[in-house]
C-alpha cells in the first residue's frame, strides 16, 4: 500500500532548457509467512508413487516464519537538460529511508542512502541518437533474511544507439550494459535464505521494428546475457549434524538464459479485425546455483485474434500453439515445474467515458 506524488516543471536558464521532475514516494509492505521443511519418503523416478502419510514430521531448525513490516520514504528529483539541439543530459537522485521490523524474528533495520543517476544523449544526425547512462539503486533485503543485514544495493551502466528510418516507421536500437547486485538473498541447498550473494550481468540487446505497410507492424529483439555469481557460498548438509560449505563463485545464476529471442508481427485491418503471431526462444538454463542440473532451451509459438467495433473490443490469445513441453522454476536445487501447455484466453474490453 502506498502512493507517489510527482510534479513537473519546465523552465530555462540562459541557453539551457530544463524539465525538472520532483516527487515523493511513501509505501508500506507487509509479509506474513510460515515455511516448514518436512521429512518425506523418497519417490522412484521411473515409477513415482506418493507414499507420504499425515502427519508430516518437520525439521524445526530448517523452518522459517515471519511477520514483517517495511516502510519506505523516498524523495527524488531528476533534471533533464537540453544543452543544444544535439546534446541532452539528465542528472538526479533518490534518497531512500527504510524502516523494517519483524516481530516474529525480533529483527529491526533502519537504513538510508542516496542513489544518484545521470546520463548523456548525443544526436549527430537526423533520426540517430547515441546515449550513455548510469545509476545506483537501494532496496530492503529479503524478509527471509533474519538479523541485522545490509540492504541490497545495485549499480548499472549502459551505452548504445537508437535509429529511426523509413520516415519514422522503422526503429532499430542496440545497447550494451553491465548490472551488479550486492547483498542479495539466495536460498541454498538447505532451503534457508542467506544474504551472501553478489551477482553480475553483462550483455547486449538488439531491437528492430518496422511498419512495412499501413497497419502491419513487425517487431524482433535479441538479448545475450553473461551472468555470474561473483560471490556466493552455500551450506551443503551431509549426514546430520555434519555439513560442508561450498563456494559457488563463478557459477551462472539459475534461470538466466544466455540467449533470448522474440519476434512478433501484427496486422490491423480497417474493418476492426486484428491478427498477430509470434515466437519466443529461450536457451538452456541452470535451475540452481550449483549448476548441476539444467532445463533445455525451447521455442513457444503464440497467436492472437481481435476485433474492435465502437466501444467494444474482443480478443482471443492462443498460447503455446505447438503444445511445447518445457520447464520453469521449481523449488530447491533439483526440481523444475512443467510449463503451461496450449491454452486459449479470451478477453472483452468496453471503453467508457467521452471519446
Amino acid at each position: 500500500m502506498g502512493d507517489q506524488l510527482e510534479a513537473v516543471l519546465s523552465f530555462g536558464t540562459g541557453a539551457v532548457g530544463h524539465e525538472l521532475i520532483a516527487g515523493f514516494e511513501l509505501s508500506r509492505y507487509t509479509d506474513v509467512f510460515t515455511q516448514e521443511v518436512g521429512l518425506l519418503p523418497p519417490i522412484m523416478l521411473d515409477d513415482p508413487v506418493e507414499t507420504a502419510q499425515l502427519p508430516i514430521v518437520t525439521v524445526p531448525q530448517y523452518g522459517q516464519a515471519g511477520d514483517s513490516r517495511s516502510v519506505i520514504c523516498a524523495p527524488y528529483v531528476v533534471d533533464r537538460l537540453t544543452l543544444s539541439k544535439k546534446v541532452q543530459a539528465f542528472v538526479g537522485g533518490r534518497f531512500d529511508i527504510l524502516d523494517y521490523d519483524d516481530e516474529r524474528t525480533a529483527t529491526s533495520r533502519n537504513e538510508s542512502k542516496l542513489s544518484p543517476l545521470g546520463g548523456l544523449v548525443f544526436k549527430p544526425g537526423a533520426g540517430l541518437s547515441l546515449y550513455a547512462s548510469g545509476g545506483k539503486a537501494f532496496a530492503p533485503p529479503s524478509t527471509q533474511v533474519v538479523g541485522p543485514r545490509e540492504p541490497e544495493q545495485s549499480w548499472q551502466v549502459e551505452t548504445g544507439a537508437k535509429k529511426t528510418f523509413l520516415s519514422g516507421k522503422g526503429f532499430a536500437a542496440v545497447g550494451l550494459y553491465q548490472l551488479q547486485r550486492d547483498n542479495i538473498a539466495i536460498p541454498d541447498t538447505s532451503g534457508l535464505t542467506r544474504q551472501t550473494g553478489d551477482q553480475r550481468s553483462r550483455g547486449i540487446e538488439l531491437e528492430l521494428s518496422a511498419e512495412a505497410r499501413k497497419g502491419w507492424v513487425t517487431y524482433a529483439s535479441y538479448a545475450f546475457t553473461s551472468a555470474e555469481l561473483v560471490r556466493f557460498a552455500e551450506i551443503v548438509p551431509l549426514q546430520p549434524p555434519a555439513f560442508l560449505v561450498v563456494d559457488r563463485s563463478g557459477n551462472r545464476p539459475p534461470f538466466a538464459p544466455r540467449h533470448l529471442f522474440n519476434v512478433w508481427t501484427q496486422k490491423q485491418f480497417e474493418n476492426g479485425l486484428g491478427l498477430a503471431a509470434g515466437a519466443r526462444y529461450l536457451s538452456r538454463q541452470f535451475i540452481a546455483e550449483d549448476n548441476r542440473y539444467a532445463v533445455g532451451g525451447y521455442v513457444l509459438l503464440d497467436a492472437a485474434v481481435s476485433y474492435r467495433t465502437g466501444r467494444l473490443r474482443a480478443s482471443v490469445n492462443l498460447k503455446n500453439i505447438a503444445n511445447q513441453e518445457y520447464e520453469t522454476r521449481g523449488f530447491g536445487a533439483a526440481s523444475a515445474i512443467p510449463g503451461r501447455p496450449f491454452e486459449v484466453l479470451g478477453r472483452v474490453e468496453v471503453l467508457l467515458g467521452a471519446r
